[in-house]
This record gives structure tokens, sequence and C-alpha cells, in this order.
């Protein structure tokens, strides 16, 4: 079915989605069973389930192909099956709708990830999706893409399923943790940002949490896009009852959360793990057919990285845009980029984070040395660590569309003019973002304002009718310097006449200065003016900031007097600042996961102290604090993982350097259950307990129960720590408890993933849970009286 009919469906009425899959799998007896595997083994099953929620009145069915992409298939033997398996699985689901239903074609995540967590990359995502799009694009009727938590492998999704389908309706949804961040940080704003842009039709939430604790998430989400919106909650947090997990929300409790989303302007609403066709008849019967309800939307303007969202608004204004991300004049900048290398540019990056900078200007100067490979290396670790949005500064159109392919949130181009819009406006339509609009044409920079103006004007014509509204476009006035006899009222005037219009603005701050002594005075002048006439956001250099004079410079700009008179009475006065007590060089390069700078001041301050001193004094505090970062969501999972392993690099070269290693404080079996091919947060566990002194004997994923407790027996274990993503593998952990019980093992357990809870781990018997890495640490030294 076209897009353009679910579309006008969708403004006249909500459609019902059907319920889990996975949990009915478990309740007919298909539990130990991967669901792609039922496709092959259980096929009757799958229809049986589609048919109940067919006939509970639901309106769209989802095909069982959620891991169905050839990269997850890989994971469990089954990449040959993976056109079969598609076909199969859209098959199945056409005949249990009949004309009753319409088909979504099911996509969920690799199951990898990218860096500093994995090695996944924009084209072996969008390789992956495209090969599985490709089989299901004349089989369903739209796209469901669903329980994602990386807006990089979403994006890459979309994309992928839009090239094969460019007139299917398409669903995307993330999946939230209880504090409204993904497992990569992104909030709702910095989702509606993201995919404001691209090319998707309904955005949503699933999994996760039950209706309650989506609830707030979706709320806020239903504030900030215009896209249609599409809930499938979980029916309430699993309890271990006879063996199997159980979600106590009936129908009726669901169905009362299933209005106030409807409320909240739900279009598509469906249900998550633990719902069934009693869940989805009940919705039916009250919502199916009634007119969506109206909701009112913030007007956000906005970029985001995946983590931080910088919103234009009066009452941040300026926004300031570092610009020290240059080569010009920094020799060491230009030779590691022609080199490959990123650590001076990085220090840059952190050291204009820490002067407040809300954004990121990244010129490489030299386009032509720059190598594809280096610059998704690049946008990668630029938007971990700092993690503030970026200004793409580029000209080549093939690097621009690399940088946005990596790019996790919505950027800003920097920028387009009269004279080549149309190729960087296509790439901007495709991946999403705003652009910087410079006044020029053929001829040109205009030398009045009301030309440029002029031209701002034709641009934003041009740009309609390309598909590309205004409130994408930040609109530059263009500063031209001091020293070359230009008057700065052109600039100032452009600037209110822009304002005038309703535009957002953008200077390059540091222009006016250009071949002057005494920049920072004439830049701290001219930006207090431009406050004034309203502008938006400044491209300048965030380490002049508290820069002032008390030499009165408006003759200069509001009278159309010369620099020259003036340049020997401007003195720098800078603002006090309170000076805070500066933490060691080895403290400050693990909490911002800089790997090459720890190795290099441990190197320095092994030359002074004992190893154990820098272990206990340095390495330890710094990664305590990394941890109480991550706690208070400060920082996400990439800066935790970089931190930690700039933390592995210290201690790796301490062990291999130093005969007195330091002694292991307990030897821990981990693994991912039975069943189970998901180890991420197993693999990220590892890391974090090596690095604060454990032994680990990593048995890596889908490891038979056996084999975990023969290994823990014959290794004399102090803990052994299980991991499970899927309700129906967690039962694999009782398993090993209750083999090691029987055994009189005394190595204690710790349980830990997605689908685990505390109650859950209490009613294995297990010894502890762990929410997240930092907290394992915490709970496997107290079970193991690690002092």
């Amino acid at each position: 079915m076209k897009r353009e009919k679910i579309r006008e469906i969708l403004s006249k009425r909500v459609l019902i989605l059907d319920g889990a899959m996975g949990t009915q799998l478990i309740e007919r007896g298909c539990g130990d069973v991967l669901p792609e595997q039922c496709i092959l083994d259980h096929r009757k099953v799958i229809l049986e389930i589609q048919k109940d929620y067919v006939e509970a009145g639901c309106d769209i069915i989802i095909t069982a192909t959620f891991g169905a992409n050839p990269l997850k298939l890989k994971k469990s033997g089954l990449a040959a099956e993976m056109q079969n398996l598609n076909n199969l699985a859209a098959q199945t689901a056409r005949k249990a709708a009949g004309r009753n239903a319409l088909i979504a074609g099911g996509l969920g995540p690799t199951g990898e990830m990218f860096p500093p967590s994995g090695s996944l990359n924009f084209n072996t995502v969008y390789k992956c999706f495209t090969k599985q799009a490709s089989v299901l694009k004349n089989l369903v009727d739209l796209y469901i893409l669903e329980t994602f938590s990386d807006i990089r492998e979403l994006k890459a999704a979309i994309l992928a399923v839009r090239d094969n389908s460019p007139n299917t309706f398409i669903i995307a949804n993330l999946t939230f943790d209880k504090k409204g961040r993904t497992l990569l940080g992104t909030d709702p704003v910095g989702f509606a940002l993201a995919f404001c842009d691209m090319d998707v039709d309904c955005l949503g939430i699933n999994c996760s949490l039950g209706p309650k604790g989506i609830f707030p998430i979706f709320q806020e989400l239903s504030r900030t896009t215009s896209k249609f919106l599409c809930v499938e909650p979980n029916a309430g947090i699993p309890k271990l009852i006879d063996g199997k997990p159980h979600y106590e929300m009936n129908a009726r409790e669901f169905l009362k959360y299933g209005e106030d989303y409807f409320h909240l302007g739900a279009n598509i609403i469906g249900g998550c793990c633990g719902t069934g066709p009693s869940h989805i008849k009940a919705l039916s019967a009250k919502l199916r057919g009634r007119k969506p309800y109206s909701r009112t939307i913030d007007s956000i303007i906005g970029i985001s990285s995946s983590t931080r969202n910088v919103i234009f608004s009066p009452a941040k204004s300026p926004i300031t845009i570092g610009e020290r991300i240059n080569p010009t004049g920094k020799k060491k900048m230009s030779r590691e980029i022609e080199q490959g290398t990123l650590e001076t540019t990085l220090r840059e990056a952190r050291k204009q984070a820490k002067a407040s900078a809300d954004v990121l200007d990244v010129n490489l100067g030299m386009e032509s040395v720059v190598r594809e490979e280096w610059l998704r290396t690049l946008i990668t670790e630029l938007l971990i660590s700092p993690s503030l949005p970026l200004s793409l500064d580029f000209k080549n159109d093939h690097l621009i569309e690399t940088a946005l392919q990596e790019y996790a949130g919505r950027p800003l181009l920097n920028s387009i003019d009269l004279n080549d819009m149309e190729s960087k406006i296509s790439l901007l339509k495709k991946y999403g973002g705003m652009v910087v609009f410079l006044p020029i044409d053929k001829n040109g920079i205009p030398e009045t304002a009301k030309k440029r103006m002029t031209l701002a004007k034709r641009a934003i014509r041009q740009l309609k009718k390309m598909g590309f509204e205004k409130e994408r476009i930040l609109f530059d006035p263009i500063v031209m310097s001091l020293a070359t006899g230009k008057d700065p009222r052109i600039t100032i005037d452009t600037l209110k006449m822009y304002k005038s219009s309703g535009l957002l603005t953008v200077l390059g701050l540091s222009n006016i200065s250009y071949g002057l002594p005494k920049r920072p005075v004439i830049n701290s002048y001219f930006l207090d003016l431009c406050k004034k006439a309203g502008l938006d956001a400044v491209i300048m250099n965030p380490l002049e900031k508290g820069i002032s004079t008390d030499i009165n410079l408006s003759p200069i700009f509001l009278k159309g007097k010369t620099i020259n008179d003036y340049l020997d009475k401007l003195e720098v006065k800078k603002k006090s600042k309170v000076g805070k007590k500066r933490k060691d060089g080895v403290f400050t390069a693990i909490v911002e996961g800089e790997k090459q700078n720890t190795l290099r001041e441990v190197k320095k301050m092994l030359k002074k102290i004992h190893f154990n001193e820098v272990i206990e004094k340095h390495l330890k505090p710094a990664l305590e604090q990394v941890g109480n970062l991550y706690e208070s969501r400060t920082i996400f999972l990439p800066q935790l993982i970089m931190s930690a392993e700039a933390a592995q690099t210290a201690f790796g070269y301490i062990e291999t350097h130093f005969k007195e290693k330091k002694t292991k404080k307990g030897r821990i079996v981990i693994a991912t259950v039975r069943g189970d091919i998901h180890d991420i947060g197993k693999n990220i566990v590892t890391m974090i307990l090596r690095n604060a002194g454990f032994e680990l004997i990593d048995l890596g994923k889908d490891v038979p129960s056996d084999d975990i407790v023969k290994t823990a027996k014959d290794r004399n274990a102090n803990a052994v720590a299980l991991s499970a993503l899927m309700t129906t593998t967690a039962m694999r952990m009782k398993e090993v408890r209750e083999l090691m019980s029987a055994q009189n093992i005394p190595a204690k357990l710790i349980v830990g993933g997605a689908c685990i809870t505390q109650k859950f781990a209490d009613e294995i018997g297990a010894d502890a849970y762990a929410s997240d890495a930092t907290e394992a640490v915490k709970k496997v030294k107290k079970l193991i009286q690690w002092r």
C-alpha cells in the first residue's frame, strides 16, 4: 500500500497494532527456540498467534522478522536462510491477515554496536538492512523498525529501507530506559531533532518499560515532533512464576494507559513484551476507528548530537560555535590530519567544550588530504567526547556525505551560497541537518545590506522549491575585516534586516579583526553590538569569553571611523575567574577517555613514584569518578567505554613492564547464557571489572549452563556473572544457580541484562543483581569482600 494512503487513513482514525510475538511463543511452548528458527520449525504457531491478533481487532500485523537481518542471523548460524526466512514470515503474516489487516515488515537492530562499543559503521548497517528490505519490499504494506537504541543504526536502517521502497510508510521506534534516555544517551527531544528532516513517516517508542514508565517519555516526544506517533509498551515489568516470565498487567489496566496515549495524540497503538490478544482486543474495542486526538507541538529548532541538544532560542542567545578545529596556523593539527591521527584535534575540541562552547565547527583545511575512514572516526569520536553537536565546515560533497552518514544527531552544515546549493541541500534532505547561508552569488558579496537581504530572500524561494524550509537555515550577514576598510555597519544592518524578517542568524566573529592586533578586544566589542541586534549564534574562539575593554569603539562600528586611530589605545582586560584545583594528568586523561595521553602521563608518573601508588592513588580514583559520572547520567555508555579503554591502556602497560604485577582481587567467570547471542552488555561489564582489578574468565555468548558451572569449579572462581537480553533465555540463569547449588560450588552468582530485575534475581536465588557495568563493580566488590 502506498504511504499516502496510510497517511490519509491515520489522519482520520487511530490504527491498532498487534502485540508481542516472543512472549506469546513462550506461552505456546516455543520458548527454547529463537523466534527466527520458529519461522522454519513452528510456522503454524506463528500463524495462530497472528490470527488471534487479527481476530482481536488489530489493524496491523508485524512479520516475525525482527531478528532476520543478515548480521543477526549470522550470530545464530542462520545467515544462509535470510531470504527464505523473510519470505516465509511475510507469507505467514499475509495468510493470517487476509483482507482484515495491513502487513508491517518488522526490522530490529543488528545486535552489534558502533565504536567505541563495537566496530559497526554506517555502510555495514546500510548494506545489512538493504538485503533484508529487498526481500520484504514487495511482500509488506509498510515497515516498522523497532527496539533500536542507537540513532546512528536507526538512521542507516531507515535510509536502506527508503532506498528500497521510496513510496512505503515507515515507522521508526527507539527504546528508552526509566530515566528517559536510550542506551547511548539520546532523549526524546534529541530523537525528534535527529529524525525531523528524514524521510520517515512515524516516530515512536517500544519495549523496555511498561506503559507507566514510557508515558512521560512519549509525552515529551509528542510535544516535539510533528510526525505521526506510534507506541508499544510492555505489559508492565515481568516476574517469575513457575519458571516462566509473567507480565502482571491485565488487559483492563493496559487499556487505561492506552486511552492516555490516545489523548497524547498517538496514531498507532499496540503492545510489546507480555501483551497478547486480550490486550489488543481491549485496545481495539475502545480505540479502533476513533479520530486521532489533536496535539499541540512546540516549535523547537535546533541541532543535536546523540546526547546533547542545542535549541535556538532568544533565552539562549547567542549559541557559541567553537572555531578552533581548524588547521590554519596550527602545524601540528595540519600534520595529524595528513597522517590520519586525532590527538590534537580531540584535545582542541575538549578544550573548547570546557570553555563553554555549545557547538564545535570542524574545518579540515586542505580537504584533498582527508581520508574517508579517518573522517568517519573523527566524527564518531567528537560526538562521544566532548559529545557536542557539530558544524561541518566542509566543501567537498563526498566528505560532507561521509560525515553525515556517521553523524549521530542533527548537524549544522557550514555553509552554502547561491552558487553551490543544489548538491549540498540534496544531502541534507536525505540525511537531515540545518545549514548556514552566505549571501553570495556569481557576482560575489554584495556591498550593501539591502542587496544581501535580497539574496537571502532569493535563497529562501529557491530552497522552498527544493523542499527545504527557512526554519532549517541560519543566515550569515557576512563579516569583513576592519583592516580591509569595509564598513562594519553593513554587517550590523544586514543582521537587523534578517531579524526583522524572522530569520535565524549566525556570523563568524573573528573575521572582524583579521590582520589586526588586539583581536580579542575588537571581537568582544563587535559581539556585544551583534547581540543587541538579535544574533542567534556566533562562530568564535570560546577561549576568548570574558575579554572586555574600557575603551569606546562605537565610532568605528557605528559612525564609520577607521580602526587605525584606536589601535594604540586598546587594552585587554580579562574577567577574573575563581580557580579550581586541577586534577593530575592521569586522572583527567582517563575521565576524558584519552588513551594516548593516559599512557604518556602514566609513563611520566612511573619515573617518580611506585606503580602501586599510580594504581591506588591515580588510576582507581579516576575510574571511580567515571563511574559516578555515569551513574549521574553526566556521561553515557560511549564515554564510559572510552574511559575504561584509556584506563586499560595504563593497566596493560604497568602489567607488561613491571615484574611485580598487581595482585588480582578475585576471579570471575562471565558468560551470556545458553540460547542468547547478545554479548554487548557482557563485554562492557568484562572490561569494567578487569579495570577494577579482577581476573575475568570470559566464556563468550550462548554458553551451556554445564560449561559455566564446570569452569567456575575448575578455576575456583569467586563469582559467576551471567547476562541475558531476552526473557526467553533468562531462565538459564536459574538453571546455573541450581547446578551450582547441587555441586556445592561456593562462588557467588550475579546476574544482569535488559530483561533482568532485582525481583527476578531474588526469585532464582542469585546473590546480586546489577543494572549496569558500574553497579556490577560495586556489587562484585561487596560479594567477594574486596577492600
